[in-house]
């Protein structure tokens, strides 16, 4: 199953030169964001890693070979969700590295913003909701076939999730999430961080359920 990972990591070489130039270009060129910066940054970087691993693997006929190996499907389904969360590892790294060195530079036209506990937990959270949604569709109908879709999931996401914040923002003192606000109000940040991770987890723990029931189901 690591062998797999470390495919989806070798044979993307120029696609993650190019995903650590998108981090770059988003840390100049949308600081308007905020301290979003980190969790916009980092869920392109993942959705761009792991839609090329499937891009290859679909051009290659790369599922019709694994699956004429000894190994079970649950392993090649499991190792596209670990391999989410090795790309989102590897952003980090890529954008702490980055924006330290933007804000040695002192150039007072660029605003970084660091990694901060609320970010970072964003940054799960945004990567597992989009992944839980995007991976079970390609596992039930190939990449090509599922290409639209999730071109279509990541643009309204990407760019609805800080209408959705805004929104929830709003109703902050009504319904469900007045509730909610007044739950975490007083809660130390660490609980509340644990408390997002572990709904990214089960969002997660799901869609891998979803995704590893349709792929048995799959011809090849």
């Amino acid at each position: 199953m690591l062998n797999l990972v470390m495919k989806d990591i070798i044979v993307q070489k120029k696609s993650i030169a190019f995903a650590v130039l998108y981090i770059f270009f988003f840390i100049v060129a949308f600081q308007s964001v905020g301290e979003m910066t980190f969790t916009c940054a980092i869920t392109a970087f993942s959705y761009i890693l792991v839609m090329g691993g499937f891009a290859y693997d679909d051009k290659n006929k790369a599922d019709i070979m694994l699956n004429s190996l000894p190994l079970k499907r649950y392993n090649i389904v499991l190792a596209k969700y670990i391999s989410l969360f090795v790309f989102m590892t590897l952003g980090t790294l890529v954008y702490f590295i980055l924006e330290l060195v933007l804000r040695s530079t002192g150039f007072s036209f660029i605003k970084t913003y660091p990694i901060t506990i609320e970010s970072f937990t964003g940054a799960i959270f945004a990567v597992s909701i989009m992944h839980s949604f995007c991976l079970p569709i390609i596992f039930k109908f190939g990449y090509t076939k599922a290409k639209v879709i999730n071109f279509v999931i990541f643009f309204a996401f990407f760019f609805g999730v800080s209408q959705l914040i805004n929104y929830i923002y709003a109703k902050r003192n009504v319904g469900f999430a007045g509730k909610a606000f007044a739950f975490f109000e007083n809660k130390p940040d660490y609980l509340i961080a644990l408390a997002i991770i572990a709904a990214a987890a089960l969002l997660l723990l799901i869609s891998y359920m979803i995704s590893l029931r349709v792929y048995k189901k799959r011809e090849f």
